[in-house]
């Protein structure tokens, strides 16, 4: 996902009066600037930190659903702006057995958790679930 795809979809949720989807991906912009001058990439932002960001946000939007009350107002609103970033989180790669079969496949190191996990890291971070991907390397390890 691109910054200007965000930024032109929040124009558009703008001028079809679409407030909730406006305000959601305001902050999700927002939050990618703040981060991208925060790690001085601020002039050159790539899809790769935007869907990590959007990853970020994700995941602190999950947790505020899962801490509110269910069927309040602000409920329903956190359900509704994790409904929006859905749309634009990276579909992670979250099958053991399709973890497993990328490391058969294009790994050829030595057989640590560190070597492993730093393989899996630097090619498919914001792309895997890390935890998962975790457990999958114990399994590997072990047998």
């Amino acid at each position: 996902m691109t910054l200007e795809k965000l930024q032109q979809d929040m124009v558009t949720a703008m001028k079809e009066g679409n407030k909730a989807r406006k305000s959601t991906l305001s902050m999700m912009i927002a939050q990618i600037k703040k981060s991208a001058i925060d790690k001085g990439v601020r002039d050159n932002i790539s899809e790769e930190f935007v869907d990590a960001e959007i990853l970020k946000y994700q995941k602190s939007v999950k947790e505020t659903v899962d801490t509110l009350p269910t069927l309040s107002d602000k409920w329903e609103q956190a359900c509704a702006e994790l409904a929006v970033v859905g749309e634009y989180a990276p579909k992670l790669i979250t099958s053991p057995t399709e973890i497993h079969k990328i490391l058969n496949e294009n790994y050829d190191g030595p057989l640590t958790k560190k070597d492993l996990m730093k393989f899996l890291s630097a090619n498919y971070k914001g792309k895997m679930d890390m935890k998962v991907a975790g457990s999958v390397v114990d399994t590997i390890l072990k047998g």
